[in-house]
């Protein structure tokens, strides 16, 4: 009789899965998020979408390489650093400042969780 306390093994792809459908989902928001949150700096407002745009892309394109490829874990990084940084360099809005703080700071997490799996995975 199965315990109903086993965990369920999954594989190291499908856990990244989970956190490389939530860094397209950041990308998405940012996407959008101007038009929701009604920027008012076309600066801002551009640089959200582009980085909205990369935050699909990349993610997307590391799922399809297979994870194999670690610079893209950089660059997708840099991205989130980028929208930390943006709110201030920009002058932008108190909204759209605590946007890219708040989504910035996820981008980098949930890329330093798939470097870390994907490390823990390949070494062991």
């Amino acid at each position: 009789m199965a315990d109903k306390y086993d965990v369920k093994q999954t594989s190291w792809s499908e856990e990244i899965l989970d956190e490389t459908g939530l860094l397209i989902a950041c990308g998405v928001w940012m996407v959008f998020a101007h038009a929701a949150l009604a920027y008012t700096g076309q600066d801002v407002a551009l640089s959200h979408f582009l980085t909205g745009l990369v935050l699909v892309f990349l993610p997307f394109w590391h799922a399809l390489r297979r994870y194999r490829d670690n610079v893209m874990l950089v660059v997708t990084a840099l991205i989130g650093v980028w929208l930390i940084l943006s709110g201030i360099v920009l002058e932008s809005t108190d909204k759209a400042l605590v946007n890219a703080i708040f989504i910035g700071t996820v981008v980098i997490v949930l890329t330093a969780r798939i470097a870390y799996i994907s490390h823990i995975r390949r070494s062991g």
